[in-house]
């Protein structure tokens, strides 16, 4: 855990939080035993959907980022999204692992997913 907190590349932090992912829906409940895990893996993934990471916040410093500002600001944004996704997938797989008691976290969550939520207009429908 420390690592998604301390990582300055962001594609390592994003390969992490797909393994996390994917170990949740193998192990199940066992990979969140102990007093903190749960707690850790909650806050970092916060942190993450926050864009408050070291990697997050270094990205825009490093080299890659320049020559991809330079070539492709896309690739840029694709990183920093994928990112985005994974950390939501790791709190998506916890809750589903842990089921109801995961709910303390959604006032903290959903201040911060709002921010990503884009809303349309849809015509009503005239019959």
């Amino acid at each position: 855990m420390q690592r998604i907190q301390l990582d300055e590349d962001i594609e390592v932090v994003t390969t992490i939080c797909q393994v996390i992912t994917d170990n949740l829906s193998v192990l199940g409940p066992v990979m969140l035993l102990g007093a903190t895990t749960l707690e850790k893996v909650k806050s970092l993934m916060l942190t993450a959907l926050a864009k408050k990471l070291v990697c997050q916040e270094t990205f825009d410093d490093d080299d890659d980022a320049q020559d991809a500002n330079d070539d492709d600001e896309d690739l840029v944004s694709e990183k920093k999204g994928l990112l985005i996704d994974t950390a939501a997938d790791v709190l998506g797989a916890a809750s589903a692992v842990v089921g109801a008691p995961f709910a303390s976290i959604l006032p903290q969550l959903l201040p911060i997913v709002q921010k990503y939520i884009v809303t349309q207009h849809v015509p009503p429908i005239i019959c």
